[in-house]
């Protein structure tokens, strides 16, 4: 072999290895975090629900013991998460960024709900007599 041929054949692999790295680059970023309460302790199985409009619907997410969750492919764009679980109350993160090639990392605290419960009784009065002190059966 020549030494321009062995210099083509070098040039040529130079050029698509370039290209093949081109090609490989992440298109898409990921969102990950954790669900802890207002005491900073993990929240398992608490539902984490992204939206955004390069999404079709909705992807939701049940927390790992540890509280984490994770959203691996997302496309680029800004994005609105939801953190809910019974007794707690829901927390919005609206415009979240996700860059390509990122990941973007949330700690969400979700606060404990106070239950409120009103109670309405429909119930005739019991008729008392005040005047008479007899003892009746």
């Amino acid at each position: 072999m020549s030494k321009s041929t062995t210099k083509g054949i070098l040039t040529l692999f130079l050029i698509l290895g370039i290209a093949a790295a081109g090609f490989a680059q992440r298109q898409t970023g990921s969102l990950a975090g954790t669900v802890l309460d207002d005491q900073k302790a993990p929240l398992p199985g608490a539902a984490v629900i992204i939206s955004g409009p390069s999404l079709l619907g909705t992807n939701t997410f049940l927390t790992t013991p540890t509280g984490a969750f994770r959203f691996p492919v997302l496309l680029p764009g800004t994005y609105e998460l939801r953190a809910e679980m019974p007794g707690f109350k829901t927390q919005i993160r609206p415009g979240l960024v996700i860059s390509v090639g990122r990941t973007t990392e949330v700690v969400i605290e979700l606060v404990q709900a106070t239950v409120e419960e009103e109670v309405t009784v429909m119930a005739p009065s019991p008729v008392v007599d005040l005047q008479s002190t007899k003892l009746s059966v």
